[in-house]
C-alpha cells in the first residue's frame, strides 16, 4: 500500500468519516449515450481537487449504494464517478443484462475524458456485474482508460452459466426475478424448488411469475453458438494494454472465470508490459463475503479480512498516479490465502511453482443423489462402484 493511501485511511480513523468527507461534494448529472438515452451519473469531488485522475463504476445495483467508497476515493485525490446502468434506477432506457455495457461504458469514458476535472487518466472498479462492465468497456478500447480492477466476474458469460453443458439456472433465474421489470399484477414465485424443477426450461420465466425474454433466451441456447458471441471476450481481452487487478474468493461461483482471466492475461496477453502488470488476490470468500473473515459457518480469522477499497486505492495510486520507487513497494503478481493455515502467501504465478495437482474421485454404493446419500470423495480411483 502506498504512503498516501495509508495516510488517507489513518486520517479516516483518527478524524472520523464525517469531518474527513465534509469537503466532498456530489453532483448528479444525466449523461447522453450515442443513441440519446441518458444515464444518471454521480460525480464525487473534494473541494481541493481541480484536475485529477478519475475512477468510474457503472452499476445496475443503484449508484447511491456506493457513496462510502466513492467518498474515500475523492478524499484520496481522485474524482469518483458512479453511474446507473441503462434502464436501472435513475437512468433512462431498458435494462437487458450486459447488452449495452460495452458501448455505454465507452461513451461514459469518452464523456469523462472531456470534462475539465479529468486529467485524461481513467480507471474502473467494482465486482460481479460491475466487474463485467469493466471488461466490456475495455474491449471497446476507449483511449483514456488506463486500468481496470475486475472483481469476481467473467470474460465469457456462457462459460460461467454453463458448466460442462449443464446450466446453472438457479443462479440466473433468481437473479432475473430481481433484475427485470415486474408487472403490477405479477407475484414472484414462493416455491423456488418447484420453479427450478420445471421443464421445459423455456417456461421458467413464466414460473418465476412473468415473461422475461432475455432469461428465456439464455436458457434456450445451451451451446456456445453465435447467440453468446457478444458476451465472449476470451480472445478480445488478449489485445488489451492495461494493468489489471483481479480479485475473487475460492468459493465464489465466478472463481474459475476470474482466476482464468488473470492467468490468460499474465501468460497470453499480446503486450509484454501488460503481461507483467497483472495482479491476482485470491481469498477464502464466496460471492457475498469478499473481504470478510467469516464465510458460512467458518471463521478464517482476522487475517482473512481484506479492505477492498484500500487495496483498490493502492492499485490506482500505482497505475493512475504512477507512484514508484520509494513510494510504492514492488507488486507481487499473486497474493493467496491458505485455508487451515489461515495466512496469506505470495507467488509469481497461479498455481504457485512447486504445486502438485491432486485428483479426487467420486465414490458411491448407488445412492449418492441427495445430500443424505452415500456419495463420498476419495483420492483413490474407483474400480467397481455402482452408478450414482
Amino acid at each position: 500500500m502506498s504512503m498516501k493511501s495509508f495516510a488517507v485511511i489513518l486520517a479516516t480513523l483518527l478524524v472520523g468519516s464525517r469531518s474527513t468527507f465534509a469537503d466532498v461534494q456530489v453532483e448528479t448529472v444525466m449523461v447522453s449515450m450515442r443513441d440519446g438515452v441518458q444515464l444518471a451519473t454521480d460525480i464525487y469531488r473534494d473541494d481541493a481537487t481541480r484536475v485529477a485522475p478519475v475512477v468510474l463504476m457503472r452499476t445496475p445495483y443503484n449508484k447511491d449504494r456506493t457513496k462510502g467508497a466513492a467518498q474515500r476515493f475523492a478524499v484520496a485525490g481522485y474524482v469518483a464517478v458512479v453511474q446507473d446502468c441503462r434502464g436501472k434506477f435513475a437512468s433512462e432506457g431498458v435494462f437487458i443484462p450486459y447488452n449495452n455495457e460495452g458501448q455505454d461504458g465507452f461513451d461514459a469514458i469518452e464523456w469523462i475524458g472531456n470534462q475539465p476535472w479529468c486529467n485524461g487518466r481513467i480507471g474502473m472498479w467494482g465486482s460481479s456485474y460491475v466487474g463485467a462492465t469493466q471488461w466490456q468497456a475495455a474491449v471497446e478500447h476507449p483511449p483514456k482508460l488506463v486500468t481496470i480492477t475486475p472483481t469476481a466476474t467473467w470474460s465469457s458469460f456462457y462459460r460461467n452459466l454453463y458448466l460442462g453443458g449443464a446450466v446453472r439456472h438457479a443462479l440466473i433465474a433468481k437473479w432475473a426475478s430481481g433484475n427485470s421489470p415486474k408487472p403490477e399484477d405479477a407475484t414472484v414465485t414462493s416455491d423456488w424448488n418447484r420453479t427450478l424443477a420445471h421443464l421445459p426450461l423455456s417456461e421458467i420465466d413464466d414460473q418465476v411469475g412473468w415473461p422475461i425474454p432475455w432469461l428465456e433466451g439464455m436458457l434456450t441456447h445451451p451451446s456456445p453458438s453465435g447467440y453468446w458471441k457478444r458476451l465472449d471476450l476470451t480472445e478480445d481481452m488478449l489485445e488489451l494494454r492495461l494493468p489489471m487487478q483481479h480479485v475473487v474468493g475460492y468459493y465464489d461461483f465466478f472463481s474459475r472465470e476470474s482466476v482464468n482471466n488473470f492467468t490468460r492475461m499474465q501468460q497470453l496477453a499480446k503486450d509484454p508490459a501488460t503481461r507483467s502488470h497483472q495482479r491476482l488476490i485470491l481469498g477464502p470468500w464466496d460471492h457475498g463475503t469478499i473481504g470478510r473473515s467469516r464465510v458460512g459457518d467458518l471463521d478464517f480469522g482476522t487475517e482473512a479480512e481484506w479492505d477492498s477499497t484500500a487495496a483498490t486505492l493502492d492499485w490506482f495510486d500505482r497505475t493512475l498516479k504512477e507512484t514508484s520507487g520509494s513510494e510504492a513497494s514492488p507488486i507481487v503478481p499473486v497474493r493467496y490465502f491458505v485455508m487451515g493455515e489461515n495466512r496469506w502467501h505470495e507467488a509469481e504465478t497461479w498455481p504457485p511453482s512447486g504445486h502438485e495437482p491432486t485428483s479426487f474421485y467420486l465414490h458411491s454404493a448407488g445412492r449418492a443423489n441427495t445430500r443424505d446419500g452415500d456419495g463420498r470423495l476419495s483420492r483413490t480411483a474407483p474400480k467397481v462402484d455402482e452408478p450414482v
